[in-house]
């Protein structure tokens, strides 16, 4: 008898393991197509990233500083960089703010417009600064220092048997010793609109200190003219027994002119003049920006030591007139970090330094020379570091206002207070 042939029937485990691996497969092959997807995904947007063009803006800066600056940028970035020099007439805070990545100016009036479209600085980037440098450095990044001095004619200085003058007190007494050895004790190209507000803002910060500056800024800001803000009062303490006005300045410089301490017309002086009177050995004192004592005979600037403007008194915070290149972000974009880290290096520091001839921003950057070197300790003694000079911080946006102010001061220091209408109210 033939044995019937049974038919045999998976069993239930084996079918609920092909369906586990079938499942398996899909789930596994669609993390694979999604993790392809998200690669080229990342691949793209890391494309995109690298190819964003990063567009710079450059404000009032000489073609060395530009070259530099745009040379450093260029080594910090892989992707396409557009650099574009902005005329005063081009100028718009806000239109600026949107078109452009990063801002590199001297710090100023341009840079304060800018500062409410700004970003904050990247972490730890000034971490190699003084601290009166990393204090204001929130939204402006100094890169490198220039310095409104005091150059001393040394010879003069020794046969008087004269050390450097401590405050304005002794800065008078200074220059009328020095009218028995110089023909003008003191002088400078009172002719640039620069350098003469330069000058008539460093008195008034060397009298009342950081804040009658920033008073002072803050007054022609407010009201451009010399008419309107000449007895406004400029506190050294807060204290009103404290106070002085910016009338009180000129008539000092007026005194000097009547007494023979400066040169009569110094205030139309110009740089030609200024080189006219070293070359025979006639400054006691120069007032004059290092940007410009760099372009002088070497025969002439080796007779001078420099300090710093003399203060009424160090009891109160300071700072110092010291013009600072900047710069400022304009994007939240992290991928444009690199070309303001470059600028914290001390390598490029010392380059900058090096090519430029000004004074470095990181404390322990190697220095072109003493007078570098003299910046920087001058900037970092001072609790308030460095101030931008009274003309930038007024009226970098506008050079014809400037000018009109440099004029009215001009006709002050010639004929006093004639046709200069007088503020009646001090009232702030």
């Amino acid at each position: 008898m033939s044995k019937e042939t049974k038919k045999s029937t998976p069993k239930k485990g084996n079918k609920t393991k092909k369906k586990i691996n079938k499942a398996a497969l899909i789930i596994i092959l669609s993390i694979m197509i999604i993790g392809i997807g998200a690669g080229i995904a990342a691949g793209l947007y890391i494309q995109k990233e690298k190819s964003k063009n990063l567009d710079v803006a450059f404000y009032k800066l000489s073609d060395l500083v530009k070259k530099e600056l745009e040379n450093y940028v260029s080594q910090s970035y892989d992707g396409k960089i557009t650099f574009t020099d902005i005329s005063e007439e081009q100028f718009d805070a806000r239109k600026i703010a949107k078109k452009y990545d990063l801002f590199f100016s001297w710090n100023g009036s341009a840079v304060s417009k800018l500062e409410k479209y700004s970003e904050p600085l990247p972490e730890g980037i000034t971490s190699q600064m003084p601290t009166s440098l990393r204090r204001k450095a929130e939204k402006a990044l100094p890169i490198i220092i220039d310095h409104y001095e005091f150059d001393y004619y040394r010879k003069a200085k020794t046969d008087a048997g004269l050390d450097f003058p401590q405050n304005i007190v002794e800065l008078e007494s200074y220059l009328k010793k020095m009218r028995s050895y110089t023909f003008t004790p003191f002088f400078c190209a009172g002719g640039n609109d620069d350098t003469l507000l330069a000058l008539i803002g460093g008195f008034v910060e060397a009298f009342g200190g950081t804040a009658s500056y920033n008073e002072l800024i803050s007054n022609f800001t407010k009201r451009p003219s010399l008419a309107q803000t000449l007895d406004f009062e400029l506190s050294k303490s807060g204290k009103k027994q404290d106070s002085f006005t910016l009338r009180a300045i000129l008539d000092m410089l007026r005194n000097w002119q009547e007494e023979g301490l400066v040169h009569p017309n110094w205030y139309r002086g110009t740089q030609v003049d200024v080189e006219a009177f070293m070359d025979v050995k006639q400054i006691a004192i120069l007032f004059t920006p290092l940007s410009i004592h760099r372009t002088m005979p070497y025969k002439n600037v080796t007779e001078m030591d420099v300090d710093r403007m003399p203060v009424f008194s160090v009891d109160i915070s300071h700072g110092v007139i010291a013009p600072t290149v900047v710069a400022v972000k304009l994007t939240n974009q992290k991928l444009f970090d690199n070309a303001l880290y470059i600028f914290a290096e001390d390598t490029t520091q010392e380059a900058l330094c090096q090519k430029i001839k000004l004074g470095p921003v990181n404390r322990s950057s190697k220095v072109y020379d003493r007078q570098s070197s003299d910046v920087r300790f001058l900037v970092a003694a001072c609790r308030d570091g460095a101030l931008p000079p009274f003309g930038d911080a007024v009226f970098q946006t506008n050079e014809t206002a400037k000018h009109k102010v440099a004029e009215e001061i001009r006709n002050y220091l010639k004929n006093g207070p004639t046709g200069v209408y007088r503020v009646t109210s001090t009232t702030k």
